[in-house]
């Protein structure tokens, strides 16, 4: 089974424009396992767990974080968690996985990079960076690294003073 996020209780999805957070979301597997439950006893059945409907909730769910007010933390927050699982399912099954999904997610991570950049966040930005270069990579069957090496050359030419 692919868990696509952790959604625990200590680390809650908070809501957009909002202080409310999502309930907890446990799997009811005993009549149907694509049954999803959550604390407040209301249940929306997944459509079938394909790589392109996986890469379709990631990419929901990167877009949601983005807004999310703890989305620039210091510490490993949801979209690095996000990012990691599109990189895992688009290794472990990279011809299903939609190209369209990953060069949008590798451009948004970029620019993303490049937002930290203009906010000084050196730290932030090398890591935004890579994780788009390695997101990129993953494109590497379809476009033969372009994608990937154009990011890296734009990453260099970032310059940090001091």
């Amino acid at each position: 089974m692919l868990h696509i996020l952790d959604v625990s209780s200590s680390h809650p999805f908070n809501l957009p424009h909002t202080s409310k957070t999502l309930p907890p979301l446990t799997t009811d597997t005993t009549d149907n396992p694509q049954r999803i439950v959550s604390s407040r006893t209301t249940s929306t059945t997944l459509p079938p767990r394909s790589v392109p409907a996986l890469a379709r909730y990631l990419r929901i769910f990167y877009t949601l974080s983005l807004s999310s007010p703890t989305a620039n933390t210091t510490e490993e927050n949801k979209t690095d968690v996000i990012v990691s699982r599109v990189v895992e399912l688009a290794t472990t099954a990279p011809e299903e996985y939609p190209a369209e999904e990953l060069e949008w997610m590798a451009s948004t991570t970029f620019n993303r990079a490049i937002d930290a950049y203009c906010t000084a966040d050196e730290v932030g930005c090398r890591r935004l960076a890579q994780q788009a270069v390695g997101i990129a990579g993953c494109l590497e069957r379809v476009d033969g690294g372009t994608l990937r090496d154009d990011l890296m050359r734009r990453a260099d030419l970032l310059v940090w003073e001091g």
